[in-house]
């Protein structure tokens, strides 16, 4: 469900000193934005804590809205919280629970934080969404039967089979954060998850998911895949609902006309595409959760498919995101173990080097062009590389942020950091969209492992990172504003100079 207009996004690191011959020459130019490390914050309690998979919400100048998973019962939340228990879960499926966090960026301290969750399983947040009235909306995954629901819920009871997140949930609390105003389970007797929200101007909301039993929507049924559905916001009722074939790990984001640009993987080699796609037939693939990725852009309406491509190798390709860019493209990355992408002539990383790799992609609006593909990564054997987070900075930079076991990760020369230092350090690499050239490229971490990064930029072009790391040396300030305890979450914020 949407259309995706996104620009040409990066092209990928280059310039190592060794291994140039498939690289272009463009990345040879240094950057002109080098990144400094202004402060690292640390935020967590004595057992695992991780990111979800969205990225923050920066809701004005200062404040910023994250949520994750913590098995943690002593993570840090706020006296006034909706929930300032642990709830804890299951020993069989996992025990985990969602927190919900508000930070102030300028103060470096936590504003508000709260849990969320049951005591029966595991939760996993999918996406957040804050209105203007500062409400925050929260959807995601619950193996919960207990997990807190509203006297006037859609559907009051857990409907899931006993596993780990069997059902979705639709939470939102009050902008003060004390107050769970409307909450409901999501699915039906299979395992079914929420991905996604989006706010209608009218108010109402739509939820984009993936469900093994799509029965529970009242519209045309199939046996499992991906669902799109609209709430009326005042009467909790779903207005409209349709199916939008088999695939999974949606990532979904909005254009300015309100259609939806969607991406997601495929293993249905009989998945309808649109005449004139980039791609009409299917590539490959082992994995159930990878094969091809799938691109289609939904009408806002949710009545019509603009356009459908598949795009891939005969590997698995999976885990992608989408981004919309000034102009009308839409680029893609992800995940890959497909070793024949169609990579461009000019590609800055030609061939595929590791065991798992990533990989950028640029389309043309109307998915009937590939303008721009190349791989992403260095030889690291034992993992690879993950690209995880993209976004635009609102000039002329696409940034890519992931993480990489690889010690050949083609970094610029003048990095933040050169060299890798742990098992699996975040990179973070910068692209001019305008010529596709490669601004900057750099490791980010300690000697731990640092994974799950996520970026946002304020209004003063300073960027922000957060992700997960047990590295007793991840980089800070000289003063600390906080400790790590086990695996925490980080906030590091960088200035970026300007060009001369």
């Amino acid at each position: 469900l949407f259309t995706i207009n996104i620009g040409i996004v990066v092209a990928l690191l280059a310039n190592s000193t060794s291994a140039q011959d498939n690289r272009n020459d463009k990345t040879a130019r240094l950057s002109s934005k080098p990144l400094s490390l202004e402060w690292t914050y640390f935020i967590g309690g004595s057992d695992r804590d991780g990111m979800g998979w969205r990225n923050p919400i920066l809701q004005n100048d200062s404040t910023v809205y994250f949520t994750g998973v913590t098995k943690s019962p002593d993570f840090p939340v706020t006296p006034d919280a909706m929930d300032s228990t642990y709830n804890g879960g299951s020993q069989q499926w996992g025990k985990e629970d969602i927190f919900l966090m508000k930070f102030n960026t300028h103060q470096r301290k936590i504003t508000y934080s709260t849990f969320l969750g049951g005591a029966t399983g595991p939760e996993h947040p999918e996406d957040v969404f804050v209105d203007n009235a500062e409400n925050v909306y929260l959807v995601g995954n619950t193996g919960s039967s207990d997990f807190p629901v509203t006297s006037d819920a859609l559907i009051p009871k857990f409907q899931g089979p006993d596993f780990r997140h069997a059902d979705g949930f639709f939470t939102i609390l009050s902008n003060d954060g004390r107050k769970l105003k409307y909450s409901t389970f999501i699915g039906g007797p299979k395992n079914d998850g929420v991905s996604q929200i989006f706010m209608e101007p009218s108010g109402d909301i739509v939820l984009f998911g993936v469900s093994d039993s799509i029965d529970f929507l009242s519209s045309p049924k199939n046996n499992s895949g991906a669902y799109v559905m609209k709430l009326d916001a005042k009467e909790q009722i779903i207005r409209s609902a349709c199916t939008l074939g088999d695939i999974k790990e949606m990532n979904v984001q909005q254009l300015k006309s309100g259609d939806y640009l969607i991406v997601g993987s495929t293993a249905n080699s009989g998945i309808t595409t649109t005449k004139g796609a980039f791609d009409q037939s299917y590539n490959g693939g082992e994995n159930s959760w990878g094969g091809d990725l799938y691109i289609m852009q939904l009408t806002k309406d949710l009545k019509t498919i603009k356009f459908a491509t598949l795009f891939g190798g005969s590997g698995d390709d999976y885990i992608a995101k989408i981004l919309c860019l000034p102009g009308g493209d839409f680029c893609v990355i992800g995940w890959t173990t497909s070793k024949d992408l169609p990579v461009s002539k000019d590609a800055l990383e030609k061939n595929f080097t590791s065991k798992n790799a990533s990989f950028f992609a640029r389309f043309g609006e109307d998915g009937k062009q590939l303008k721009y593909c190349t791989y992403i990564g260095g030889n690291g054997a034992e993992s690879g590389t993950y690209a995880k987070n993209l976004m635009f900075d609102g000039h002329s930079k696409v940034y890519v942020a992931g993480y990489t076991s690889s010690p050949d990760f083609p970094v610029t020369a003048d990095a933040f950091q050169t060299n890798k230092s742990g098992g699996d350090d975040i990179f973070i690499l910068a692209f001019d969209i305008i010529d596709n050239s490669l601004v900057n490229c750099t490791y980010f971490g300690g000697t731990g492992n640092d994974w799950e990064p996520r970026l946002f930029f304020d209004q003063q072009g300073a960027m922000y990172i957060l992700g997960t790391t047990d590295s007793d040396d991840f980089p800070t300030d000289v003063m600390h504003q906080s400790i790590r305890k086990e695996r925490d979450l980080f906030i590091s914020k960088f200035s970026i100079k300007q060009s001369h």
